[in-house]
């Protein structure tokens, strides 16, 4: 089965090659492992890519149920509106 999760949040990090994704829910995916995402258009393209689970500030004290990955790579035009992402650890099942 596919854990395909919506992508709610995309910003440029200038400090890295890449973009920065925020997905919706939680997982146990490592944090700073090499991990695979797999980036799905509404157009129906798709796009591998390597990606890093990262530590999103908080700004208010309470949990969020969101993450955020770093897609290699990746510019944030490459990634429009209404795009999902799979993450997976490399040569796994997805994890979520």
């Amino acid at each position: 089965m596919t854990d395909l999760r919506e992508i709610k949040e995309v910003f440029s990090v200038q400090s890295r090659s890449g973009t920065m994704v925020v997905v919706a829910g939680a997982s146990n995916l490592p944090v700073s492992r090499k991990l695979t995402a797999i980036l799905r258009r509404p157009d129906g393209s798709s796009t591998e890519t390597v990606a890093y689970k990262d530590w999103l500030p908080r700004r208010t004290p309470a949990v969020h149920e969101v993450e955020g990955f770093l897609l290699v790579g990746l510019e944030k035009s490459d990634i429009p509106d209404g795009s999902s992402v799979e993450i997976r650890i490399d040569g796994m099942a997805s994890i979520g």
